[in-house]
């Protein structure tokens, strides 16, 4: 018992099941003698075994302590001022809440093992008594009441000390009698109580037997030894009865009487023990034996005068064997009988061998009667030469089959070899041949029904359960069934069936006239001379099986003819045969398409499902996505459940990919919505056997989905520059409403008052859409590119993920941020800047109970010359916790390993129970499962920073590979996750479950289009597995093909002069490509990039697809166009540009492609410098060559860039207006 298992002291009697007044049987059965240390009697000792022991100790008072005192320093009791007279409470019984006991009186201490030994036994010994208070001379006061549930051990012993405490002022307080009474019967005095002394070393103890009272409320009662004194005790112990110690059953000692020298001369009562036999000769000698009186295990065995030994001629080789020993039969043997229904426990045999010259036997081992080596077997060499000395043997047979012994069982010991080359007989001598071990009680039958049942009609089944033992007793076993749990009522059951007496093992009942449909449980019990033990509880319900036809799809080709492979399956084997008939129906694809059919098959008994192919036929025709339907039309022997099933045939004439990014699963529903980014539309997937249902079409690409709670509505952002918001009715899956939102709208959050939130990325602005009006009711500034963002469960705060940093590259710390918006007051309450490096914040979500915000991102280690990548020297992928209760940052969590890294992380998410984080990594396509609240224990005791220690997420992170190519946003449903792959035009499905994770499958959503170079080569440019180690792919320092906003030393140009990283649009066509002009154009740079970035060499021609990507970017419209036009202010500037910054910024792409000294030079970094293009300079922030500038306007002003002297500020203005529209 401990103290967390406290449990009120209000236990009615009653609910224990024991009758009103019964009478109580109780024997004292010892004073306690055996349990005394050091004049002071203790509560357990280790000598004492138990056969059943709480704790594992194998002490005394196993099943709980109860001691009290005001001694509490010691380390052993609770005070008596420490507590109150009312309202205590006790631990229940440490095995399941077997035994509680109560206090009426006083409050005492419980304890289960306490430590009893030394200083603190006396402390203990020597400390104050419980009160209960009594009124004269011979007056009886209750001291104590303790209540036996019917399910604890049939025997208990109750150990009460008692004793004087003449040091104290207040006189004697042990009480002259004591009495028990059970559940308010007459009370039973405990006769034979030991004398207690009249002086202070007196506490006496002894033990009471409950002779089979193992249930009801039991009051000990004290007589008062003195008027005015109370009556007292000073603990109370409740055990199982103590197994008796293993001691000598059977041995054999030799003496000078030859005529019965080979009978045992010791066996242990309810047992016998033949007389020692041997297939060899066999010799006894009177004159020569160990005569030291103590056999192999030490213990008393005769007089020293019995001297003699018992020897066999051993014939084998010099070398011989154990092998050789067992062929040549060179054994003694002996055999032991237990008699009827005695059960021994087995612990050794111990016998002394001797070297009585120099042929004598020098290895020896324990078998059973066939020969087969028992115990620990041990090989025994004595000392050559000794003549006369005995060494003792020890062979252990706990553990092994001869450990219990119910039945005769056979002992040989073998002998072989000996010490010289002697080729006279060889002789065995051995003396005090011993079987240790003990008497134990029978136990009662193990029975289960884990199996179930078999067999299973629809009007009939098959019990089955395991006799998993018989407890060393004949058992009989039993079945019950019926509707309803009779429990181990017998009378309770309404059918029952005698399976007889079993040895242990599988058996089975068959149990007939069920009624179809209705659910059954079953039980079975066991029962022998020991006890009656029932199994679980198991239910069933007889039935037809269900029978289902799963959706198919297939690509439908250009010519010839392919297969949709309908699955049609049951709910569970039957043993009957199974007939059904299925048909096909035209969907919007008709006989030119597929090849109707139909046909009666039948499953055969045991089958559970087949597989049913139906021929397509590929066409060239520019259509769309076809289906027709498969249908189960009747069934014999079984009821139809899902009998309708989908073909879908996946056009191949689109010239589009899908690149699926946002998902929104509808787990109510069993729906999966995809953002498939470049096919303008949204796929619909049934997660119920992950199949495409459908499309829903949309004027625009979608950039991000929420859906309503009920799953009724879809709400999906259009990610272009005239963003708009689409309100699906995902009943109709048709577009039911279009709000006009800012420039590149993503990652919609549904919130209460009928709100959407909008990122709107390059407006660096989050919209707050009132959807009951249809319109943008506000927008809150944040920093730079909002990418994601995700609400708490409470609706009080907007967690959102900017892209880039935002700050000049050369301030120190430069690293995106977290904004975090009040949504009562839709104002920005904190942003969090997060470690030095940290970029492309691609997705964020908070954990169930609200207290977190993670984001998982890029960190650059800028800050050192990129002069290799290993072990994350350049780019490394972390997770950053948001403690969202005081918006900080609360950690950042490196997500690589030591020497590989998982770059590019992108979608995360939480399950519902919060218990697994899960992360994708688009650049090496996989997913990180993180034991989440196993992170935030660890990350609690961390006193600073985590991001550097590659290997702190060492046994709280699965990384699961992932089939598919990019994985982007994940959705979590139950223990499933989801992940969407960009460029392979697929799904990812991953189970979380144990032994399930590695295991990951790739759905279809759709025909996979034949890649393009320039699609290949984006593919390539996000693909970390190509670079050294998986640390970075092309994105990871040109997120979307332009710049993540730190400066880099990247040694091409010398060292310590980081420069910006460059956006890679149109580079290609603007060179040269860096800022010193080292790389002369764009396909040197790609070239160097793959050998000096990423430290391999590619073969494959991986750096023209590269080219082929880089040369096909567009840029995105100017967030700062009205109508896709010029502002009247940047027509004005416009003027001021055309007037002074031609002279460089020229030609279509507004670069003059030559290097100028700006005078922004440094002495590490002179300059002159590379003329950048101006085309999407808006979004290419920091300026310069260093990133110094944070804005147009400071190259203009601050740094004095270009010709701007006389410039009136609004003419400024107008210019800077202008240069951001381009």
């Amino acid at each position: 018992m401990r103290l967390k298992q406290l449990q009120r002291a209000a236990i009615c009697a009653g609910l224990m099941g024991c009758a009103a007044n019964a009478a109580i049987n109780i024997t004292v059965v010892g004073d306690g003698s055996g349990y005394e240390e050091t004049g002071l009697v203790a509560f357990r000792s280790t000598s004492v075994g138990k056969s059943f022991d709480a704790d594992g100790n194998d002490e005394y008072g196993s099943a709980g302590t109860f001691f009290f005192g005001n001694n509490a320093g010691a380390g052993n009791g609770l005070g008596w001022s420490e507590h109150t007279q009312t309202g205590a409470e006790w631990a229940t019984f440490a095995q399941g809440a077997q035994f509680s006991s109560v206090s009426e009186q006083a409050a005492y201490g419980p304890y289960d093992d306490p430590t009893l030994s030394g200083t603190d036994v006396a402390d203990w010994a020597l400390a104050g008594i419980g009160v209960a208070l009594g009124s004269g001379v011979g007056a009886w006061a209750e001291v104590l009441t303790f209540t036996i549930d019917s399910t604890t051990p049939q025997q208990f012993r109750v150990g009460i000390m008692s004793g004087t405490q003449t040091t104290s002022s207040d006189g004697r307080w042990d009480p002259t009698g004591l009495r028990l009474s059970v559940d308010g019967g007459a009370p039973a005095e405990i006769t034979g109580l030991p004398n207690t002394p009249d002086n202070t070393s007196g506490w006496a103890f002894f033990d009471v037997d409950l002779n089979g009272e193992t249930s009801g409320t039991f009051s000990l009662e004290g007589q008062n030894r003195l008027a005015g004194q109370g009556t007292a005790i000073s603990g109370v112990t409740f055990d199982v009865n103590p197994e008796a110690a293993a001691g000598m059953l059977v041995g054999y000692d030799f003496n000078s009487d030859a005529a019965d020298m080979s009978d045992a001369t010791v066996v242990a009562a309810n047992m016998t023990a033949s007389p020692l036999t041997s297939p060899m000769a066999i010799a006894f000698v009177s004159t020569v034996g160990d005569n030291s009186g103590e056999d192999a295990a030490g213990s008393a065995f005769g007089g020293t005068g019995t001297v003699g030994c018992v020897g066999i001629g051993v014939d084998d080789a010099v070398t011989g064997s154990f092998e050789d020993a067992v062929a040549g039969n060179d054994y003694i043997s002996f055999t032991v009988t237990p008699d009827a229904g005695a059960v021994f426990q087995l612990s050794s045999i111990t016998f002394k061998v001797t070297k009585k010259h120099v042929d004598s036997v020098d290895e020896y081992a324990v078998t059973d009667a066939s020969g087969n080596l028992i115990g620990s077997s041990v090989i025994i060499t004595n000392v050559v030469g000794l003549t006369g000395t005995y060494d003792g043997v020890v062979v252990d047979l706990s553990g092994t089959a001869l450990e219990t012994m119910t039945e005769a069982t056979q002992f040989r010991i073998y002998a072989w070899g000996r010490g010289t080359t002697s080729t006279s007989s060889t002789l065995a001598a051995l003396d005090k041949i011993t079987l240790y071990g003990r008497a134990i009680a029978g136990v009662p039958p193990g029975v289960d029904n884990l199996s179930g049942v078999s067999n299973l009609l629809a009007d009939a089944a098959t019990l089955t359960g395991t006799l998993v033992s018989t407890g060393a007793a004949s058992t009989q076993v039993w079945a019950y069934w019926g509707e309803t749990d009779g429990g181990t009522n017998v009378g309770a059951w309404a059918h029952n069936a005698d399976l007889g007496m079993l040895s242990p093992g599988d058996f089975s009942v068959q149990v007939d006239n069920l009624t179809t449909d209705t659910e059954y449980v079953y039980r079975c019990a066991a029962s022998n001379q020991y006890g009656t033990v029932w199994s679980g509880l198991q239910s069933f319900t007889p039935s037809y099986p269900r029978i289902s036809v799963d959706p198919a799809q297939m690509v439908e080709g250009d010519s010839g003819s392919s297969l949709a492979v309908f699955r049609v399956w049951l709910s569970r084997a039957y043993p009957e045969a199974i007939s059904f008939t299925f048909s096909t129906a035209d969907g919007l694809a008709g006989s030119a398409d597929y090849e109707a059919q139909g046909d009666t098959l039948t499953f055969l008994p045991g089958e559970t499902q087949m597989q049913i192919a139906i021929t397509i036929w590929g066409d060239a025709l520019d259509e769309g996505d076809e289906d027709f339907y498969f249908a189960i039309d009747s069934a014999e022997g079984a009821v139809i459940e899902s009998g309708t099933a989908r073909g879908v045939i996946f056009s191949d004439d689109r010239d589009f990919y899908l690149s699926p990014t946002e998902l929104a699963a509808d787990a109510v529903n069993g729906l999966l919505y995809i953002a498939e980014s470049t096919a303008a539309r949204v796929g619909v997937v049934d997660l119920a056997n992950n199949t495409r249902l459908g499309s829903i079409d949309l004027p625009q690409h979608p950039s991000g989905l929420a859906l309503s709670s009920d799953g009724a509505t879809l709400y999906v952002t259009a990610g272009v520059s005239d963003g708009a918001v689409y309100v699906v009715d995902t009943a109709s899956m048709q577009v039911t409403q279009t709000i006009p939102v800012g420039h590149t709208p993503r990652s919609p959050v549904l919130a209460t008052g009928n709100r959407l939130y909008i990122c709107e990325r390059f407006l660096n602005t989050v919209a707050v859409v009132d959807l009951t009006t249809g319109s943008v009711a506000d927008r809150i500034g944040v920093l730079r590119e909002p990418f994601d963002a995700a609400l708490t469960p409470d609706g009080s705060k907007l967690v959102v993920g900017n892209l880039l940093p935002h700050q000049p590259s050369t301030q120190t710390g430069v690293a995106a941020s977290v904004s975090v918006i009040d949504t009562a007051s839709g104002l920005v309450t904190a942003s969090i800047v997060l470690p030095p490096g940290s970029h492309s914040l691609r997705d964020v979500a908070v954990s169930p109970d609200g207290g977190y915000a993670v984001v998982a991102h890029a960190l650059g280690r800028y800050r050192v010359p990129a002069n290799q990548i290993f072990r994350g020297w350049v780019n490394t992928s972390t997770l950053s916790i948001i403690d969202l209760a005081s918006d900080t940052l609360y950690n950042t969590v490196e997500l690589d390993d030591l020497d590989l890294g998982a770059a590019n992380p992108w979608g995360t998410g939480f399950t519902a129970d919060g218990g697994t984080l899960c992360i994708a990594h688009a650049g090496t396509h996989e997913l990180s499962a993180v034991d989440w609240p196993g992170l935030l224990a660890k990350l609690s005791s961390a006193t600073k920073n985590v991001c550097d220690d590659l290997s702190y997420l060492a046994g709280l992170r699965r990384r699961l590979p992932l089939p598919g190519n990019g994985p982007r946003d994940v959705a979590v449903v139950g223990t499933t996750v989801y992940a969407a792959n960009y460029f392979s035009d697929s799904l990812s499905v991953a189970d979380l479950a144990d032994g399930q994770e590695y295991a990951a499958q790739e759905i279809e959503i759709g025909w996979v289009m034949p890649q393009t170079d320039v699609r290949l080569g984006m593919q390539l440019f996000h693909d970390a597995t190509l670079s050294a180690q998986q640390w970075q792919s092309c994105t990871s320092c040109h997120p979307g093909g332009r710049n993540d906003g730190l400066n880099w030393d990247l040694l091409n140009d010398g060292f310590g002069n980081a420069k910006n990283a460059k956006s890679l649009l149109q580079a290609h066509y603007t060179a040269p490509t860096t800022w010193t002009g080292v790389r002369p154009n764009a396909e040197t740079s790609v070239r160097a990039g793959i050998m000096f970035s990423h430290m391999i060499k590619w073969k494959n021609n991986e750096d023209l697809y590269l080219d082929a990507f880089l040369k096909a970017q567009q840029p995105v419209p100017s967030p700062y166009l009205v109508d896709g036009g010029l502002s009247a202010a940047a027509v004005r500037g416009e003027t001021i540009f055309n007037a002074r910054c031609t002279g460089c910024h020229s030609g279509d792409y507004l670069t003059d492609q030559e290097l100028h000294d700006v005078g922004t030079g440094t002495t590490i970094d002179a300059g002159p410098f590379d003329t950048p293009s101006l085309i999407e300079v808006w979004r290419t922030g920091p300026y310069l060559h260093d990133g110094r500038a944070q804005t147009i306007r400071d190259v203009l002003e601050v740094f004095s860039h270009g010709s701007t002297a006389g410039l009136t500020e609004t003419q400024i203005d107008d210019l800077v207006e202008y240069i951001k529209s381009l």
